[in-house]
């Protein structure tokens, strides 16, 4: 028999293949660089618009802060403006600039030559032309009182009887005499816009004492043109029509009557004037004068024709078309 031959040792493996390591260098630096670049991206236009914000506030800050503490400057040759740049005209007479200017100083409002600053009228029902028209204060602030202090009767502010967070006007009177507290509206609106209301309470005599609300229309000298009286309804008739405050019987005017007791009054002056006062011109009145007014008549004892008046909530407003 033939030995059987014995397996002899493996054959030495062969060696792995060695790995490439700069690809992977590379790609890496590519998404660094990458990263950086979209970092940059970003940061630069927030940048940019924090910046132009910042710019952009600096002459609101010195606007504000000339409004709260103005200051006076005299005129001088230097100009505080920068040069405007260059314009060019349109055809139809538009200026355009190719760039905004900046202003490195805000002029103040006195440098200023030729501008005309247009007041602001009052308008709406809590604007009222009169004043101290709810007795709030003393009656002497808005109010004079005709004839002097040494006049007949007495004229105080009181509180109201049913709200006593409000005051009203009292004014007494014995006798004969005139006792007449006055206040003068130069109109803003034309007339026809305005609307007068009043809380009254009106006592007189039947013997010869009236009391009385009165709104006289006038032109811009003072001159009357017309008349809304409101008085008590002690008598039908007086002798005082024409006396003090109270105009001509035979004048332009409407009379009413009023009850005793407190009374609302709400009177649209341009719907009086255009039905009760046809002959008085709207566009002529131009001050308004309120009075307040005790009449006695000259034959009065001293302590006879006693006469009373008591008024509140007098406004007169710009409220119609």
């Amino acid at each position: 028999m033939e030995p059987i031959a014995q397996p002899g040792p493996p054959p030495p493996a062969a060696p792995a293949p060695r790995r490439r390591v700069w690809p992977w260098l590379v790609g890496c630096l590519l998404l660094l660089a990458l990263g950086v670049a979209a970092v940059f991206l970003l940061v630069l236009p927030l940048a940019r618009l924090s910046t132009s914000t910042t710019s952009a506030t600096l002459p609101t800050a010195a606007v504000t802060a000339e409004a709260v503490e103005p200051t006076a400057v005299e005129p001088t040759a230097a100009a505080t403006l920068t040069t405007p740049p260059d314009t060019a005209t349109s055809p139809a007479g538009e200026t355009a600039t190719d760039e905004p200017t900046i202003v490195a100083t805000i002029t103040p409002l006195a440098t200023l030559v030729g501008v005309v600053i247009t007041p602001t009228f009052a308008f709406g029902p809590d604007d009222n032309f009169i004043q101290n028209g709810d007795f709030d204060d003393d009656w002497v602030n808005g109010w004079t009182r005709e004839g002097g202090e040494d006049s007949p009767g007495t004229v105080e502010v009181r509180p109201l009887t049913d709200a006593p967070d409000d005051s009203a006007l009292h004014m007494a009177q014995s006798g004969a005499g005139v006792l007449h507290l006055a206040q003068r509206v130069v109109l803003a609106f034309p007339v026809e816009s305005l609307v007068f209301r009043a809380r009254v309470r009106l006592d007189g005599a039947a013997g010869g004492g009236r009391s009385a609300l009165i709104l006289r229309y006038e032109d811009a000298d003072g001159a009357p043109l017309g008349a809304s009286v409101w008085h008590d309804d002690s008598a039908a008739a007086t002798a005082l029509w024409g006396r003090g405050p109270l105009p001509d019987e035979d004048a332009p005017v409407v009379a009413r009557a009023l009850d005793d007791g407190w009374q609302a009054v709400e009177l649209a002056l341009g719907a009086e004037l255009a039905d009760a006062l046809p002959d008085v011109d709207p566009v002529a009145v131009r001050q308004i004068t309120i009075s307040l007014a005790l009449l006695g008549e000259d034959g009065c004892a001293p302590t006879a024709c006693a006469t009373t008046l008591e008024a509140s909530q007098l406004s007169l407003t710009a409220e119609m078309p």
